[in-house]
């Protein structure tokens, strides 16, 4: 496994293949790990890695994990627009109800599926066999 910061030193270019890679899974309605390529591209925005820097496509890519049922987007949706000085896109209702949606979609997905999620629940940043041109990595 390779960890999020293990990437703060890599080239932009890798880093720009990265995020490309990341849209085409997030962009494919077939691929089951597009909610969790969107909650990495929400913190790719976030935080300027391969890409510009940019609020707007950050609650872009948090408001899709989030209808997602991704457990981070989840927990990091309001305090992550905070810390940008965003209005909350979604009304805490609704937040609440993709809360219980994901619950309930827990309880009857095969693990297989699960493994796409943030396995400690706190954030970091957690990919499944994203593919990367030649290189295979998780992060």
């Amino acid at each position: 496994m390779v960890s999020y910061s293990s990437f703060s030193q890599t080239s932009h270019q890798l880093k720009s293949r990265i995020v490309e890679s990341l849209s085409l899974i997030a962009n494919d309605n077939n691929d089951p790990r597009r909610w969790a390529a969107a909650w990495e591209l929400s913190v790719c925005y976030f935080s300027g890695f391969g890409v510009a820097a940019s609020h707007d496509k950050c609650s872009e890519w948090l408001s899709i994990a989030l209808e997602g049922g991704v457990a981070a987007a989840l927990d990091y949706f309001t305090s992550l627009h905070e810390a940008m000085k965003r209005p909350c896109p979604m009304p805490l209702r609704r937040i609440k109800n993709a809360k219980v949606r994901q619950q309930q979609h827990l309880s009857v997905v095969p693990h297989r599926k699960l493994e796409n999620l943030n396995p400690n629940g706190q954030g970091a940043h957690f990919l499944t066999e994203a593919k990367l041109g030649q290189i295979q990595t998780i992060f």
